[in-house]
């Protein structure tokens, strides 16, 4: 899985890495978006929205944020 942060706080993802180590996460392959690319890609308006893109590209689900578990399950799904 390669997780994307668009909008990297001071500490960059460090944060984000901290929080799904906490959670038992699987294998995660951390980046960040400092070019606003995908903000234009996938259509974000707001920080904080999640999109899942499967194996194929296709898009899994885009909207608001999911707690750890719908996460988990929605990319397991994916």
């Amino acid at each position: 899985m390669l997780a994307i942060d668009i909008q990297p706080a001071r500490d960059g993802v460090n944060s984000w890495i901290d929080y799904w180590r906490s959670k038992d996460g699987g294998n995660v392959t951390w980046a960040v978006d400092g070019s606003g690319t995908l903000v234009r890609e996938y259509e974000i308006t707001v920080l904080g929205q999640t999109v899942v893109i499967d194996r194929t590209g296709d898009i899994m689900y885009n909207g608001r944020a999911l707690n750890y578990k719908s996460l988990a399950q929605l990319v397991e799904e994916s």
